[in-house]
């Protein structure tokens, strides 16, 4: 919070650089600019650089699967010895990586 009026100097200062804009324009006006910049430009510079995901979806099953399937592999026998359903055991093994993928943009 103390280095804010810093910040804000630094911000005005580059805006009226690159923008061009008035020496005599108040930084109010400055940093309004800053934030309609920031607001229309950096979504898109984002996309465009990430690309849709940050992680291909190919990777994030693959990152599911094999952290998940130590989890799974040990709770097979339990499954059987216990004697219990074994879409209760599918549902444990591979609802993670439906939420993964449900969650997912």
């Amino acid at each position: 919070e103390d280095d804010r009026p810093v910040i804000y100097a630094n911000i005005a200062v580059m805006m009226r650089k690159v923008l061009q804009l008035s020496d005599e324009m108040p930084e109010e006006e400055v940093l309004d600019q800053f934030d309609i910049l920031v607001r229309n430009e950096l979504p898109q510079a984002l996309q465009a650089q990430m690309g849709r995901y940050i992680i291909p979806m190919n990777k994030v099953f693959v990152i599911c699967f094999l952290f998940n399937f130590p989890f799974a592999i040990d709770l097979i026998p339990g499954y059987f010895v216990d004697d219990r359903p074994l879409r209760n055991l599918l549902v444990r093994m591979f609802g993670p990586v439906t939420w993964a993928f449900a969650d997912s943009p």
